[in-house]
């Protein structure tokens, strides 16, 4: 019952019955419980060292199940949009703007002096009710019709035969060859001069065609075509010297609706094209615009009975290559 009174005597004992030197102390001796008891042994360092990790595994695990849940109900309550239905393809937006003409329907650099071409194509702007023709069949598109590339050599499977970045079609209205870069059609054989002395004029006309005259003096001249189609140039007298606007308007067709014309200007005439685009009527005129001749050249193309042109670019040749030879003594 008093072992901790008797603990310390026990040790007393023993201290004096093994000490020799020391005088006993009076009075009685308590011996304080050794400290060993409170330092941790390698064996408990060890075992708080597991349990310490255990608890920090348990720890972390109990993190990730709580992230993992958090995440579960926010893709539960929040599900990512998806959309089956494709997007809406984005309109173009419409502009005013014109487009730009490609660089090979342009006439060729350096046109001719003589005339000077106009600077827009001599097509009459015309309401289509007034064409009752078509055009024949153009292989390779290039404003030359299959027909036409014969006459000037040209391949109907190459729009541009010469390769000098203008359409055949374009070289021929402008009076260049379109076999050779650079060329003036007046060089070529498939084309021939043809001059009037009496109505000091003169043109371009494919040299493969006929050219007769039907009178003596040479006033109505006509060019024809292996297809029955051709061209007749007459000269009708204008004796008032009306411009070829006034004499169409007034002495060919009076009260004419002038929206339906084309009008045209070159060095040495100016001219107008009718509702229908076959015919081309032209003055002779000084710089200054007047009209200086008495006569007005009718320039006709005749589809002999046919609903197809076959020969439009060579139609378009004939007119820009008119001249009027003699300026200075009109008749």
């Amino acid at each position: 019952m008093f072992d901790f009174i008797e603990e310390p005597i026990a040790e007393e004992k023993k201290q004096s019955n093994t000490s020799t030197t020391s005088a006993p102390l009076e009075g009685t001796v308590y011996t304080m419980p050794s400290h060993r008891a409170a330092v941790p042994t390698a064996a408990a360092i060890s075992e708080n060292k597991k349990k310490s990790g255990g608890l920090i595994a348990i720890l972390v695990g109990v993190g990730v199940i709580v992230v993992a849940t958090v995440f579960l109900v926010w893709w539960v309550v929040f599900p990512p949009i998806t959309s089956t239905t494709p997007p809406i393809a984005q309109q173009p937006t419409e502009t005013n703007e014109t487009p730009t003409t490609p660089v090979n329907e342009n006439p060729p650099v350096n046109p001719p002096s003589e005339p000077t071409p106009i600077p827009s194509d001599t097509t009459p702007t015309t309401p289509p009710s007034t064409i009752t023709y078509t055009k024949s069949a153009d292989s390779d598109s290039d404003d030359l019709t299959d027909t036409e590339e014969r006459i000037f050599n040209t391949d109907d499977q190459k729009p541009d035969t010469d390769a000098d970045g203008f359409l055949d079609g374009a070289e021929v209205k402008f009076l260049y060859d379109p076999t050779k870069t650079g060329t003036k059609l007046d060089q070529s054989s498939t084309v021939t001069l043809y001059k009037n002395t009496n109505y000091v004029y003169s043109l371009l006309y494919p040299s493969a065609w006929v050219v007769d005259s039907v009178d003596k003096g040479n006033k109505e001249v006509i060019f024809s075509s292996a297809t029955g189609e051709f061209l007749n140039l007459t000269v009708q007298d204008n004796p008032e010297k009306l411009s070829a606007l006034e004499w169409y308007t007034t002495v060919h067709k009076p009260n004419a609706n002038t929206a339906s014309l084309q009008t045209m200007k070159y060095d040495t005439w100016t001219g107008v094209m009718s509702e229908n685009g076959l015919e081309v009527y032209m003055t002779a005129n000084d710089d200054s615009g007047t009209v200086i001749s008495p006569y007005v050249y009718v320039l006709t193309y005749d589809l002999g009975g046919k609903q197809e042109m076959n020969f439009g670019s060579v139609f378009q040749m004939m007119i820009r290559s008119f001249l009027i030879t003699d300026l200075s003594s009109p008749r």
